[in-house]
Parts: C-alpha cells; sequence; structure tokens
C-alpha cells in the first residue's frame, strides 16, 4: 500500500512569496486603517455588504476554487459593473491574479478593495487566505487580527482562520473546527468546500496512520462531499477501506483511478493479489481467477502471483478438456469459446492456440486459423519445441484456403530446408508440388 504525502496546505490557489499585505509600512496601514474604522464603530459594528447572489459570481467563485483559471477569468469579464458586485468582483479578481501566479497585482487588487471597503471582513478574510496559502503565516494573522478589530466576527474570518490553522503542522483539527463553524453560519459561503477536504484528507491520513481505518475511512468520505474528484482523498478513501476489510470496494476505488491514469499502479496490484487470496478462502474461486487474470495483465510477474500463477494454468487446462469435448459432439462454437476462455488463462499455451485455430479452420475463418497455427509454429521453433503434429501443413492449408497461395510455400518451403528428411517430408513435397493446382479449392481435411 503507498503512503500518502500529508501535505501542509493544498489548495488549489496558489500564491507565491509576495510582499505582506500587513507587514512593513503597508503593514502600519493596514492596522492604523483599522484602527480608525474600529474607533468609528466602537459602539457599533458597520454592516457587511451581503452577498450579491450573482449565478456568474457563484460560478465564477466555484471555478476559482477548482482551480479553473480560464474559466474563472471568462466568468469574470462576463460580469456587469454593477454596485452590486463590485466588491465581490475585486475579491475573486485578486484570487485570480494570485491563481495565475501575479503576486503582485493581486496585492494592488486586494488594496484597491481595501480603500473602497475598509470596514468589510471579506476583505481581510481573502488577504488572509492568500497569505496563508503562500505560507506567509504571520501576515495573514494580521490580516484576521485587523478584520476581527474592525468588523467582528463572521463567517468569511472564520474560515480565514481555517485556512491559516490548515497551513501549520498539526493545526488540521483546529482548521477544520473553525471551517465548520464558519459553514454552519452561513451555508452558502464560498471558499469552504476545499480547505474542508484538505482538513478531512489530513486528519484521515493521520487516522490511517494511527492505525483507526474506520476514522479515516469517515475523513474520506466527507472530504469527498466537498471535493468528490480530489485523487488523494479517493485514494485515501480506498487504503481505509482496505485497512477496514472492505476488499471489494478498495479494489474498486483503485481500478477507477487506474483508469484515469492516477499513479496508483502498485497498491492496485498489491489489491488485487490480497483480494485474489480473500476470494479463495472465501471459496469464490471464479472470483480469484478474475483478480490474478487483472493482476497479470497490469504487469505482476509469474513469481509474485505466486500460487495464483498455478490456479491460471490449471484453468486453462479444464477449459482446453471443455474445448476437447465439446469439439467431440461437433459443436464448434461451445468448443472455441472453451478454447478462447483457456487462452485468456494461459495466453502462451501451444495446445490452446493450436486447438483453437482447428475450430476456426473449420468455421472456415481460414486467415484467422492461419494466424493461430502462424503463432504456434514461430513459438515452438523460439522454445525449441517439438510438435506433435505437423503444424507448418495446417498453416499451409489455411494460406492456400484463404487464397494465399504464395504465402502458403514458406512454411513448406522453410520445413523442407530444416527437415528435407523429417518425419512429414513426403507430405510436405505433395502439398508443395499441388499448390498451385489447388489455388482456389477447398480443403478436403
Amino acid at each position: 500500500m503507498r503512503r500518502h504525502r500529508v501535505p501542509l496546505l493544498c489548495l488549489a490557489l496558489a500564491l507565491p512569496l509576495l510582499p505582506a499585505c500587513g507587514s512593513g509600512s503597508e503593514g502600519e496601514t493596514v492596522h492604523a486603517r483599522a484602527s480608525q474604522a474600529g474607533k468609528a464603530s466602537r459602539d457599533l459594528l458597520p454592516p457587511q455588504l451581503p452577498r450579491s447572489g450573482d449565478d456568474q459570481v457563484r460560478a465564477a467563485s466555484v471555478a476559482l476554487e477548482r482551480g479553473d483559471a480560464a474559466a474563472a477569468n471568462r466568468l469574470l469579464l462576463a460580469l456587469p459593473d454593477e454596485p452590486a458586485v463590485r466588491l465581490e468582483r475585486s475579491l475573486l479578481r485578486a484570487r485570480l491574479l494570485a491563481l495565475e501566479g501575479d503576486g503582485v497585482a493581486a496585492v494592488r487588487e486586494i488594496e484597491a478593495a481595501r480603500d473602497a471597503w475598509p470596514d468589510q471582513a471579506s476583505v481581510y478574510a481573502t488577504a488572509a487566505e492568500l497569505h496563508a496559502m503562500a505560507g506567509r503565516v504571520k501576515s495573514a494573522e494580521d490580516e484576521i487580527r485587523a478584520g476581527l478589530q474592525v468588523a467582528g466576527p463572521t463567517p468569511e474570518l472564520t474560515r480565514a482562520r481555517g485556512v491559516l490553522a490548515l497551513s501549520r503542522p498539526g493545526g488540521a483539527p483546529t482548521g477544520l473546527e473553525h471551517l465548520l463553524a464558519a459553514r454552519k453560519e452561513d451555508p452558502e459561503l464560498p471558499f469552504c468546500d476545499r480547505p474542508l477536504a484538505q482538513a478531512h484528507l489530513l486528519l484521515g491520513n493521520a487516522a490511517l496512520a494511527a492505525t483507526s481505518p474506520l476514522e479515516a475511512l469517515a475523513h474520506a468520505r466527507a472530504g469527498l462531499l466537498c471535493d468528490p474528484a480530489e485523487p488523494e482523498l479517493r485514494a485515501l478513501l480506498g487504503d481505509a477501506q482496505a485497512a477496514s476489510g472492505e476488499l471489494d470496494a478498495a479494489i474498486a476505488t483503485y481500478a477507477e483511478l487506474h483508469a484515469e491514469g492516477r499513479a496508483v499502479q502498485p497498491a492496485l496490484e498489491s489489491l488485487l493479489l490480497k483480494g485474489a487470496t480473500a476470494a479463495l478462502v472465501a471459496r469464490d474461486r471464479p472470483l480469484a481467477l478474475q483478480r490474478w487474470l487483472r493482476a497479470r495483465e497490469l504487469g505482476v510477474s509469474e513469481e509474485d502471483l505466486g500460487f495464483g500463477a498455478t490456479a491460471l494454468r490449471d484453468e486453462a487446462r479444464r477449459e482446453i478438456e471443455r474445448g476437447i469435448a465439446a469439439y467431440a459432439e461437433d459443436d464448434l462454437q461451445r468448443a472455441g469459446e472453451a478454447f478462447r476462455r483457456a487462452l485468456e488463462y494461459e495466453p502462451d499455451s501451444l495446445a490452446g492456440h493450436n486447438h483453437l485455430a482447428v475450430v476456426l479452420f473449420r468455421q472456415a475463418e481460414f486467415d484467422a486459423a492461419a494466424q493461430a497455427w502462424r503463432w504456434v509454429l514461430e513459438t515452438s521453433r523460439a522454445r525449441s519445441i517439438e510438435l506433435p503434429e505437423p503444424v507448418h501443413l495446417n498453416l499451409a492449408r489455411a494460406l492456400r484456403n484463404a487464397g494465399r497461395v504464395t504465402d502458403a510455400r514458406e512454411p513448406l518451403e522453410a520445413y523442407l530446408l530444416r527437415e528435407p528428411e523429417g518425419a512429414w517430408a513426403a507430405e510436405t513435397l505433395e502439398m508443395l508440388a499441388r499448390l498451385p493446382a489447388a489455388d482456389g479449392e477447398a480443403d478436403d481435411r
């Protein structure tokens, strides 16, 4: 099972190290403004502007939270220049600039918003979150402190406190507490889902490391409610499912991640091997075989498959026996199906390919039969295996009946060149002599 990297903060918005909004002379300006606004509203906190409720603003917020700068930019450019959306547009613009890596412009946007709306908690909360996500903890603390002084506790500032807590080692429990409190106070508060998901990821990884798989499972599921596409949370879910004994669910989770191209193959291979053993213990041999097959498809070696490799070969032999029995009853369809299943279990089976070729020939699928017999012939030569049947004659017949008379000569001539006194030399010479006359004729085999 793979180890999870436990990040200090893995938010979609990333900000390079910036000049602090609340450090040096700028920091003094922030606190001076905050102090003035605080004195003016000592007995009555300033009213906070309501969110606009504009659909495009909400959509831009969602795009920013998932890190889609292009979509956010399109939505913000389309916003009308109306008083009801100006503050939100300015703060969203600051987040977009930070996401695009333009930290200086993001600072300027925040300061412009602060000049226009000096008593709005959302300005201080946005600045604090951008600093926290850039690792500037002191600047983030200053912004939150100033915001509380100006506007008092608000859901935005509580959210910012949660984001800040997540940026500190061991701060995930406090961060989750603040984020849940902010969401409870304002269920529609934007920019909560991603940090909530990250808080659950951090706590879930810690629980898994502390061998508390049920707690890890709960955090993984809670986090995925906030951010269903987060691959680290889905991997945590798979690990927690496996640790909780939910092997079927864990395999399904990791199979989905692998199908999406995530780098989870070693974990999936390990789960498949464990799942195959569990299925065998539960007397579900078909499921065990299915999991060994999938593990082998992923590249697990015969050695690592262990008993699974033996079980797959045994099943291939059983299918060959079923195919032979069906062929004896002249049930070509059932025989072909059995031989194909045998080759799924043992792709390198000479007998499986040879028997399937016979069925294909009988079904007048001459090109497919020729392909199978050619594989048998070339593989046996590469392995220095002496075949008990004249496969080169069968290959030539299939090619002849497919109308490929010139191609049919090659295996016959090659046999005579290698074994001029071989057991089937006479039949080979006879067929070679008859080939031109037999062009287009059906074989009487």
